[in-house]
């Protein structure tokens, strides 16, 4: 399918490796990956349990660099109210907005995030074009169950498709700029999020799933059939990681047409890839006067 041309500010390049890498050291009952093997600093513990002394509500007394996530504003995720997704600020899709691929490759991340894939090759996985920036696709990782709601009520998971506007300087100070991006400019992230719902199994999860438990490149076909869909709408705003250190300046659009996932996936995410942790997902944040706009096909 030939669709589409490929094509704030985040305070810290940690935080770009938090999104797209999430390189933290596992904590007791934080999901990690099947192979997953050492990471970066800070070296704090962190999980999803809401009675941990580590969990979501105490996130940002854990490290200096966490303070976002309990004093930001711009927190993810949200409440998207169920009417806004009848209304529509312009005309536009997410093949409007989407250029990717029939074809790409993911490899499994080495570290401990949630079910993480990233690009092979930077720049090669397809790109989104939002607000005159082009973000290039460099992540996919998958939350159960959904960690945004819609008028209230979550789904069964939600996939997110991290965007960056170019790669990270490296330690070394090795440019990896892109598109005329100089290397020493901080990246800006965006994420493209997807409802799954229950029903079918879903093919492009399915792949993800193998790759994973493998801990083998994944030739990925077919994202649009499978995950995303081109005439869906979307909903727009600006909000955070949704992981320390939660940097805020992160575009988010959020496709408002479901695709689905089937019970024995789910169960595979549960237990083969995050070892029976109950809930792979942060819970909501105020959305405080930000204004969310959706946008579908007239």
């Amino acid at each position: 399918m030939a669709h589409r041309s490929l094509l704030p500010l985040l305070s810290l390049t940690a935080a770009l490796a938090a999104a797209t890498a999430a390189i933290l050291p596992a904590a007791a009952g934080r999901p990690v990956l099947a192979k997953g093997t050492g990471g970066a600093a800070p070296s704090v513990e962190w999980n999803y349990s809401p009675d941990s002394p580590n969990g979501p509500s105490h996130w940002g007394d854990l490290h200096p660099s966490f303070k976002t996530c309990s004093r930001g504003h711009r927190q993810s995720p949200i409440d998207i109210p169920s009417w806004k997704f009848g209304q529509a600020k312009g005309n536009s899709t997410m093949s409007s907005v989407l250029a990717i691929p029939p074809s790409l490759t993911l490899v499994p991340h080495a570290g401990r995030i949630n079910m993480a894939m990233n690009c092979a090759t930077f720049g090669r996985c397809g790109s989104l074009r939002w607000q005159d920036r082009t973000y290039f696709f460099t992540n996919l990782h998958f939350h159960q169950t959904s960690e945004h709601r819609r008028g209230g009520a979550t789904l069964a998971m939600e996939a997110h498709l991290v965007m960056s506007t170019h790669e990270k300087v490296t330690k070394g100070g090795g440019s990896k700029g892109n598109g005329g991006v100089h290397a020493h400019e901080e990246p800006r992230l965006a994420v493209v999020g997807v409802f799954l719902e229950l029903g079918q199994a879903n093919a492009v999860l399915d792949e993800v799933l193998d790759g994973l438990e493998a801990g083998a490149d994944v030739p990925i076909t077919d994202l649009w059939d499978n995950l995303l869909v081109p005439d869906s709408g979307y909903c727009a705003w600006q909000g955070s990681l949704t992981t320390p250190p939660c940097t805020e300046g992160v575009e988010w659009l959020m496709q408002t047409q479901p695709v689905r996932a089937s019970r024995r996936q789910l169960e595979r995410f549960a237990t083969d890839i995050h070892e029976g942790v109950d809930g792979v997902n942060r819970p909501v944040q105020p959305r405080n006067d930000r204004e969310v706009q959706c946008y579908r096909k007239h």
